[in-house]
């Protein structure tokens, strides 16, 4: 009977050690969004989403020396996990646990990939407006891409900018800030 009872626990203490191994190599993903801005050691992600709640978009510098970072580029759609020490900071800034690019469809139709199209976007942006790092929309129909993005600082005051792009010649035709 005491070798029964030993062996169920020993059984047990084994179940509840590969269940909590489990637990801690499971990835949870904290963010998935678009990568806006990089620098140095950092990047910053922004959800695609809106919270209409918080009125703002999720958004986290995430701080890492991963060679995958190293290996993105601005525009890539990514998910990503961090620590559970965040600054509360807007955006917010987090250590980087684990990152994963999630790879773009690319349409057998067009020139540019909608990363790369983004990645456009964005680097025309970083000059002469650089608080929108929000993306709000990417469509694309007659050879021209357009990318709404928006002030993710103040989003209340709904201030787009459109970005125009020829699919053909892969450059910008204009930049456009409306309300």
């Amino acid at each position: 009977m005491s070798k029964k009872i030993i062996l169920f626990t020993l059984l047990a203490v084994g179940a509840v050690f590969v269940l909590f191994v489990l637990i801690q190599t499971s990835t949870s993903w904290s963010i998935e969004g678009y990568v806006t801005d990089i620098q140095n050691d950092k990047i910053l992600v922004v959800s695609d989403s809106f919270d209409s709640k918080v009125n703002q978009y999720d958004a986290i510098w995430l701080f890492s020396t991963f060679k995958t970072v190293h290996s993105l580029k601005i525009g890539d759609k990514v998910k990503a996990a961090h620590s559970k020490y965040v600054n509360e900071s807007y955006p917010a800034q987090s250590t980087l646990k684990k990152i994963e690019k999630i790879n773009p469809k690319k349409d057998k139709e067009t020139n540019l990939a909608q990363d790369e199209v983004l990645n456009l976007s964005l680097q025309a942006m970083m000059n002469e407006y650089n608080e929108f790092k929000a993306i709000k929309n990417v469509s694309y129909g007659d050879n021209i891409w357009e990318v709404q993005l928006e002030n993710m600082e103040n989003p209340a005051e709904h201030l787009l900018l459109t970005v125009l792009i020829d699919d053909t010649t892969e450059s910008i035709i204009s930049i456009d800030a409306n309300k």
